[in-house]
Formats: structure tokens, sequence, C-alpha cells
């Protein structure tokens, strides 16, 4: 039975340097648990061959081993809630993450809506631009043989055309704030370059269009 004892005292201390070191992790913890289970099924005063002791000695030593068992669930019980502690705590920090992710992804939406309708805008504008020159052109080649009806029509168009490039000037004007407003709040936030390539890929694809 002493080595027995020997057996529990060693395992308490290594549970109390578990402790001691705040260990949580979960292969640790059910792999110390099954080594007390094994050192305790072990014990069989029945093959015990160390000479036989008195009857007030065996007590004592039941005592003594049955406080050595109590020392080891007691500390065994608080490692486990320190363990389910932590990962209470990791599940609200993984929580607290996702939750950030989300709102970061619903702004780089948002911010990837706002550059499509930039390059809308950009395209009208270029179609505007497009068809001032032709109007330009028109009208000079009219110069030399004007007629009054034919160069006020066109002259008016002209007109319209540039009244439309400053509206659309001004709704690039206003979409680029609204922009840079929601770029702003995502500053110092969480990571999301795993975001952004997705959506630039989207935005590459864009440019190309455009350009052709």
């Amino acid at each position: 039975m002493a080595t027995y004892d020997a057996k529990l005292i060693k395992a308490s201390r290594f549970l109390q340097e578990v402790i001691e070191k705040k260990h949580t992790n979960a292969s640790i913890i059910t792999n110390l648990e099954r080594k007390i289970i094994r050192t305790v099924l072990s014990c069989n005063p029945q093959t015990d061959k160390e000479p036989p002791i008195s009857l007030t000695s065996f007590a004592k030593i039941n005592v003594e081993r049955t406080n050595v068992l109590n020392g080891i669930a007691e500390a065994y019980k608080r490692l486990k809630v320190g363990h389910e502690a932590d990962e209470t705590k990791n599940r609200k920090q993984q929580d607290t993450i996702l939750e950030k992710n989300k709102r970061i992804q619903e702004q780089d939406v948002k911010i990837w809506e706002q550059q499509r309708k930039l390059r809308d805008q950009e395209k009208k504008i270029r179609e505007q631009e497009k068809r001032i020159r032709e109007r330009e052109e028109k009208i000079k080649e009219l110069e030399s043989n004007p007629s009054e009806e034919c160069v006020n029509t066109l002259t008016s168009g002209l007109s319209a055309a540039r009244n439309e490039i400053r509206r659309q000037q001004e709704v690039i004007q206003s979409l680029s704030e609204t922009n840079r407003s929601l770029e702003g709040a995502l500053k110092g936030g969480v990571d999301r370059s795993g975001l952004n390539g997705k959506w630039m890929e989207s935005w590459k694809g864009d440019d190309q269009e455009f350009e052709n």
C-alpha cells in the first residue's frame, strides 16, 4: 500500500503543478484523469505483498489515503472549472470577432456598390463628352456655310450636354464623399484582407470592362 500511496502523492503533485502552470489543454486534463483512475483501481489490499500491519495502522493509512484522494478530487475540480471558464471566454471572443467581421463585410459591400455607381457615372460622363465632341465637329462644319436654324439647334444641344456633365460630376463628388466616409469608418478595425481580395478581383473585372 505504500507503493500505492506514493502513486497517489505523485499524481497529486503532478496535478498541483498543472494547476500552478494554469494548463487548460483538454488532453492534459483527460490524460491526468485516466492516470488517477488507473491508480485508484490498481489498489487491491488482498494482493498486497507487504508485511501485515495492525488494524490501527491500516485505518490511519486509509484516512491519509482518503485525504489525498479528496485533495486530488478538489484540485481536479478547480482545474476543470478553470478550463471551462477559459473555453467560455474563448467562445465569446470568437463570437465578437465573427460579429465584427460580419459588419466589416457589410461595409465592404457598401463600398463596392459605391465604386460601381462611380464607374457608372464616369461612363455616362464619357458618353456625354463624346456627344459634345460630335456636336462641336458638326458646328465647325457648318461655320463655312451656316444655317441659322441648324446652328441654334446644335448650340442648344451642346449647352444641354454640358449641363448634364456638370450634373453627373456633382453626383460623382457626392458618391466619392460617401465612399470616403465608409472607408474611414473601417480604419483601425479587424483585418479584412481576405474580403478585400474578393472585392478587388471583382473591381478588376469591372475596370477591364470599362477599358474595353
